[in-house]
């Protein structure tokens, strides 16, 4: 693992990377044969015109900031610390890609 992420991404830390990945807005799979992989609903074999919409979400300090350009300091109760606004989600949402692979192949 010290060898392929520095080989095919920026981060050599995995700590790291999985920032990236999360950031990204990419999603573990928590059933299934795929246990425990990340799947991104805009990152597709073959479908290159998707991932060029892929965009990382900004976080709520980042987006007030952008709103308030001249405050230097936020308002934030929790000590500056900032949070994601989290969508809904739940495991009968997840893909089955071997049922999709079967339909699309």
């Amino acid at each position: 693992l010290q060898q392929t992420l520095p080989q095919y991404f920026m981060h050599s830390k995995f700590t790291s990377f999985m920032r990236q990945v999360n950031g990204w807005g990419f999603k573990r799979l928590t059933q299934g044969p795929d246990k425990g992989c990340y799947y991104h609903q805009k990152f597709l074999r073959g479908r290159y015109d998707l991932a060029k919409l892929m965009v990382r979400p900004q976080t709520t300090e980042k987006q007030q900031q952008q709103q308030r350009p001249n405050s230097s300091s936020s308002s934030d109760s929790s000590g500056g610390a900032s949070s994601l606004k989290l969508k809904a989600y739940s495991i009968e949402n997840e893909p089955n890609f071997y049922e999709i692979s079967e339909q699309f192949p």
